[in-house]
């Protein structure tokens, strides 16, 4: 498990994700379905991001 949290400026994460318009949460999230994993983006205006990234050691 991998998190990463930062506490600039955020960003509407829910609508990135609908839109498909962030090409690196998309690359990602591609990556990590190819091998069993997990992406998950928590992100706020004004409150910075976490991302939470698991990955099945047993791929």
């Amino acid at each position: 498990m991998l998190t990463i949290e930062d506490n600039g400026v955020g960003f509407d994460a829910i609508n990135v994700i609908k839109k498909n318009s962030g090409l690196g949460f998309k690359g990602m999230k591609n990556r990590l379905d190819a091998i069993g994993g997990f992406l998950e983006i928590e992100s706020r205006e004004g409150r910075g991001t976490t991302l939470l990234i698991e990955i099945n050691k047993n791929f």
